[in-house]
This record gives structure tokens, sequence and C-alpha cells, in this order.
């Protein structure tokens, strides 16, 4: 505000009716005003247009729970700006359109850091970072694929970005910078994934930064398959074994050979450039026996096929692609470590579990159990109403948790926009605790036989009453 009336008085100066007397009277009067409360209220809402609010949106989310506790990674450039906007408050000298643009591009970061993060994407994004960024043989870094893969991830998860913008943000928050520019919308567009995938991207990035345990961050880069094999040696002794590279010739298919808390590991190292297939597999678990070694595992900078991996458990080899080496070596549980699947591999594997045996049964006991309801039938999928009740009932067995998650988001982004009041998942009885949260978080209810029986016993009260 002062710097409006400076303005003006330099304007009046330069009146020659006006007198020096005059002018500094009026300064004066300007002066005295920043005293009077009102007058102070009145240069906050007029001259900082709407910086108050702004003020109070960053308060909130800083003690929200995108916070994560401390652990979102732009809660400290979020208090930055936050004092930021308290120094403009105050009578600063800043450059309002350069300051609403560095709120939005932290605010934005902020809230897909805490989506990204809260659903447990940035490792499995890392590890395909790390698969599909790779040299050639040239030594040239070849990035296209991770890109394609980056905007293929941000067209499937655009709306559930949105969803969660809009759950932890108000209306009046997401639109307080739209004077400023039209561009500035906290939410994204239906085509807006070609800005989210780049915001993904940057956000990993950051995550990949700070990451205190990343022994093999730098193994990406090699492009020789036995400088591949010493750096994994070395990353494994990084964390506390005992890890050696065997000579090559005679090596009965064993690269390195690793004691780890008195059980002795038989690695074989894969620098692929594609899925590692069956033989790796084969060749590990052969080197194990000759060994006599407690643990057979292949460690690949790329992913598996379909068939390694049935291979892999009917021998009870450990896959590994090469970020998941503290998952084992840093915790000593082999059972603890998810595969790292080929996208296409992933699919078929979903489509044969929608084949299989035990999804058929569950069909037939659904089938047996809604036909009181007349449901429309398509495939594995049963829609049904009770008066101003819609339910969908969806029929889908795995014991491999990846895959079982695979297909509840294939279930929530194909009944997502439909107005069901009830998404159920009829499955197995095996369902992990996580994956079942997982599934609530998205409005979708797991049943197992037990379950369903209940909550269609209620349904059929209901159906008797009415009649």
């Amino acid at each position: 505000m002062k710097s409006f009336f400076s303005k003006l008085t330099k304007k009046l100066s330069n009146v020659a009716e006006i007198s020096e007397d005059t002018l500094n009277s009026f300064r004066e009067k300007v002066e005295g005003l920043d005293s009077n409360l009102q007058y102070r209220d009145f240069k906050n809402r007029i001259v900082n247009n709407n910086f108050s609010e702004i003020k109070t949106d960053l308060e909130n989310a800083i003690s929200s729970e995108v916070a994560l506790n401390g652990r979102n990674l732009y809660l400290t450039d979020l208090k930055e700006c936050f004092n930021n906007v308290n120094s403009l408050l105050d009578g600063a000298m800043l450059e309002k359109q350069t300051l609403v643009e560095q709120i939005y591009n932290v605010f934005t970061s902020f809230l897909l850091f805490g989506f990204l993060y809260e659903n447990d994407y940035f490792k499995p994004l890392a590890r395909k970072r790390s698969q599909l960024i790779y040299r050639d043989e040239y030594g040239d870094l070849n990035i296209d694929h991770w890109f394609n893969e980056l905007e293929r991830f941000a067209e499937k998860h655009v709306y559930r970005v949105n969803c969660y913008i809009e759950a932890h943000t108000t209306h009046e928050s997401r639109t307080r910078y739209l004077p400023y520019g039209k561009h500035l919308n906290l939410l994204y567009n239906d085509d807006g994934f070609g800005i989210l995938d780049h915001s993904i991207d940057f956000a990993l990035e950051r995550f990949i930064e700070n990451e205190d345990s990343a022994p093999t961050e730098d193994l990406s880069s090699i492009i020789d398959p036995y400088d591949y094999e010493k750096a994994i040696a070395e990353a494994i002794s990084k964390l506390g074994a005992e890890a050696r590279v065997t000579q090559g010739s005679g090596d009965q298919g064993a690269d390195v050979i690793a004691d780890y808390a008195g059980e002795n590991y038989i690695i074989q190292c894969k620098l692929y450039s594609r899925p590692v297939g069956n033989k790796a597999v084969q060749e590990v678990a052969a080197a194990k026996q000759f060994y006599e070694g407690d643990y057979a595992i292949v460690i690949t900078n790329n992913s598996f096929t379909k068939s390694a991996r049935m291979l892999a458990e009917k021998l009870g080899v450990v896959l590994l692609h090469h970020s998941q080496i503290t998952d084992v070596f840093g915790e000593s549980d082999t059972n603890s470590v998810t595969v790292a699947y080929d996208e296409d591999d992933l699919y078929e594997s979903m489509m044969e579990s929608l084949r299989s045996p035990e999804t058929e049964r569950l069909k037939q006991h659904a089938s047996e159990f809604l036909s009181i309801f007349e449901p429309a039938v398509s495939e594995n999928m049963f829609v049904f109403d009770i008066e101003d009740c819609s339910s969908y009932v969806a029929c889908f067995a795995s014991h491999d948790d990846y895959v079982f998650r695979t297909y509840i988001d294939y279930l929530f982004k194909l009944t997502d926009e439909l107005s069901y009041d009830e998404k159920i998942l009829f499955t197995l009885n095996d369902v992990k605790e996580d994956t079942l949260e997982y599934a609530e978080n998205l409005d979708i209810r797991l049943f197992t036989d037990e379950k369903i029986l209940d909550y269609l016993q209620e349904l059929i009260d209901i159906h008797i009453d009415e009649e």
C-alpha cells in the first residue's frame, strides 16, 4: 500500500498548484494510517489480495496428514513459502506473481509426493526407472522406455491423483491461484497426464536422492557384465556380508558367493536388456547344490519372464532386481521380497488368474448365492439392484499378492465413474491384511466365502421384507 501512496504523492508533486506543505501533510496522514487497525485490515485485503487465505492454506497443509509426520520431502519448501507469505503480509516488497507460482509449484509437488508415498509407489517406480534407463553399447544413456512407462503410469493414475488432491484441499484453496494464471490449477486435466508424468519424475528423483541406504544406485550405469558382477559383490559387502566374485570358468553357474548372518548365498548376476529367462534359474539352482548353499539368487538390472518366475518358485530360487539387494542382505529375509514384474507378464498373469479353476469356483458360488436377485452377468462380474441399492460383485483368485493388487487397480479403474453403492471383490481366504486395507482405500470390499454369505443373508432378509 505504501508503494501505491508513494506513487500517488510523486504524481501530486508534479502538480504546480500543490504546495510542499500540503504534500508533507498528506505524507504524514498516510504514514499515520499504519497505526489504524481498520486501515491495516483494508490494506491486507486490497493490496495483498488473497495472500492471507494462501497463508492459511499453507498452514493447514504443513500440519496435515500429507506432511507424513515430517517425511514429505517438500515440507521444508512449503515452510519456506509460508515464511515468504508472512514477509509479504508484513510489508516486504516481493513480486507477487513470482511468489504465487513458487507456492503453486511447491504445493502441487507436496500433494503428489503424499499420494505416491501413501500408496507405496516410490520403490516400484524407482525399480522400474532403474530397469528402463540404461546405457547402450556406445555408452549413451537411453531414457525413451522410461518416459513411455511414465506416461502410461500417469495416464492410469491421473484420476486417483485428482481424487487425492480433492480429499486434502478445499475448492477455495484449489482455485486460489487461478487469478494469477489459468495454468495454475491444482487438479490435472483429463489430458494433463503429460504434465503429471514429468512431475512424478521430479518427485521420484528427489525420493531417490534422499534414500539413505542406496549402495546399488550406480549399478544402472554399468554396461560390462563382469563389472556388474563385481559391483554386485561390493554392494552386498557394504551391507555387512562377505561377498566374492567367482573365477568365471568352472564356477558351476555361480557369479558371486556371499556369507551373511551365518548362511551361504549362491548368486548369478544377469546384466540384460530384456527380461531374464529360465536358463539363469536352472543354472543357479544347480550351483546351489554344487556349493551346498542355503539360498540361490538371480540378480538382474531387468525383470523376469513368467516362466522364469514359475520355475524359480518350484526350485526355491529368489529373483531380485538389484535395487532389492537391501531387502535381503539388509534384513536377512528372503520371504519379504516381491519379484520385479515385466508389464506384459503381469497382464498375462492376471488374465491367467481370471481363467483359473479357483476363479471359476468363485464364479459358480457367486452365481448360486446371487440367483435370487436375478443379476446381470458378464464373465466374472455380477450386477444387481435391491430397491435403491446397486451392487457390483467381481470374482478373482490369485495367490500372488502383486497380481491381486493389479486386479484391484483394474477393478477400480473399471468402476470409478459408475455409481454403485457396493463394490465387492469375491475372493479366497488368504488375503493379506495390507491388501485388504489397500482395497478398502479404493472403496472396494473384499469378501471370502464366509463373509459374503453373511452379506448376502442381509440382502436376502431385505428382499424378503420387501415382499
